[in-house]
């Protein structure tokens, strides 16, 4: 089967992360996802061997697939870049990224780093991070957790951050599935969202129904 040119509904981006099996993987494609995340932080239950990570990948083109992970080392990233990832979703939390962004800015350009910050409710947004990256994934904050936690966000705060920093993009992350996705887009005004959790039957296996359901809520918008 081959990948869809973009997702039916043009107006919103999708990418569907945690993939971890191939027939998950054509899943998504056949549904029309946009991108597609593969995460190599190995205490998520998400996580794969790279070798693993980048054989799933492969079966989409390079400029569709996203390698995930927490405040990885440089040796990690190229190490994921000779499996054959040039895009990376990068998650951090802020005390760390001082030191950790310029780092990642040698062995990543602007266009192909997605950053993650790890934001508490009190926190203000970091905008010097703009610098370094033109995608932005704002996820729902756990002191646990990295992400994958099901727990939706601040929608309101994301629409803010989307109408002061026009020249980022943004990616909705957070607890979204078929059930809130609508809500969460109005509320928003996401034009890019991040799926996991809500379209899984448990961590790391994607159900098809779940996610078939959540592309046919996006696209019965109004």
């Amino acid at each position: 089967m081959s990948l869809a040119a973009s997702n039916p509904d043009t107006s919103i981006t999708v990418k569907v992360c945690g993939l971890t099996r191939a027939e998950d993987v054509e899943c998504a494609r056949s549904l029309g996802a946009d991108y597609f995340g593969f995460i190599g932080y190995k205490p998520s239950p998400r996580s794969l061997e790279l070798s693993l990570l980048g054989d799933l990948a492969h079966s989409v083109p390079e400029d569709r697939r996203v390698f995930v992970d927490v405040e990885p080392s440089i040796e990690t990233i190229k190490a994921a870049q000779s499996f054959g990832f040039k895009q990376f979703q990068l998650h951090f939390m802020l005390d760390a990224g001082e030191a950790l962004l310029p780092e990642w800015s040698k062995w990543i350009a602007p266009e192909d780093l997605w950053l993650a910050p790890r934001l508490p409710e009190s926190a203000s947004f970091p905008d010097s991070i703009l610098k370094y990256a033109r995608t932005v994934l704002i996820d729902s904050y756990s002191e646990q957790s990295a992400g994958g936690t099901g727990v939706t966000g601040d929608w309101q705060g994301f629409s803010a951050l989307q109408e002061k920093f026009k020249t980022a993009r943004f990616v909705l992350a957070g607890g979204l599935n078929s059930g809130n996705i609508c809500e969460a887009v109005g509320a928003s005004g996401a034009s890019f969202v991040d799926v996991n959790s809500g379209v899984e039957s448990a961590p790391g296996l994607k159900d098809p129904k779940r996610m078939a359901a959540f592309f046919d809520a996006l696209h019965s918008r109004s």
